[in-house]
């Protein structure tokens, strides 16, 4: 049996995530989340459970200490997919339930998602953006990390106190505390350069 304080310590390693929806040449609706995921987090020493319609509830129970809104694929703006519609509403559930009250961390088309819908921010098509890795500029220092996109966001309200721009002035890193909102266009479970860097700047997000 576990003690009172390991329970706590248990529930404070917990981060939840969304999962990309994808269809199929069945015509049927599957989820699905890349297993990088799991290796990541399970190096910095966090469990993870995958949000559906069914467990939303359980949020309230358990607390966790960060939702990822995930990458993977376009927002329903840009594809016009029935699938990617039904991800961007249940995403949108997610983070008006929990904004401000449990850090949330959105990343790629996580950023895309919420920047477009709840912070009037607009997306662009962008060139030299996928399969690579190059500099994000902060400001005080540089990283470099991973980039997987085709679209990018080039503003964002004054709320985000730390932002992390490409040499293109489109938004890669953008954090607010007081919103308890992290938001990455490069994905921190598969590999960067960086790592380590980028690592202490998640955790020093969610302290």
């Amino acid at each position: 049996m576990f003690g009172k304080k390991n329970k706590e310590d248990m529930i404070k390693k917990i981060f939840c995530i969304t999962p990309k929806v994808l269809g199929s040449e069945h015509h049927y609706v599957k989820i699905e989340l890349d297993y990088d995921w799991i290796d990541y987090l399970k190096k910095i020493n966090y469990q993870l459970i995958v949000l559906n319609e069914t467990n939303l509830s359980l949020l309230k129970k358990i607390k966790p200490q960060c939702i990822i809104i995930s990458g993977g694929g376009d927002i329903y703006d840009i594809s016009k997919k029935k699938t990617d519609l039904k991800r961007d509403k249940f995403e949108l559930k997610v983070f008006k339930l929990f904004n401000k009250k449990i850090p949330i961390i959105c990343v790629c088309r996580g950023f895309q998602l919420i920047a477009t819908k709840n912070f009037k921010a607009k997306i662009f098509k962008t060139i030299n953006h996928v399969n690579t890795h190059h500099d994000i500029y902060g400001p005080t220092y540089n990283i470099n990390v991973n980039s997987f996109h085709n679209y990018a966001i080039k503003n964002l309200p004054k709320v985000f106190n730390k932002i992390f721009y490409h040499k293109d002035k489109s938004i890669e890193l953008a954090i607010s505390k007081k919103n308890k909102i992290m938001m990455t266009m490069f994905h921190p479970e598969r590999f960067n350069k960086d790592q380590i860097r980028i690592n202490k700047l998640l955790k020093s997000f969610l302290k």
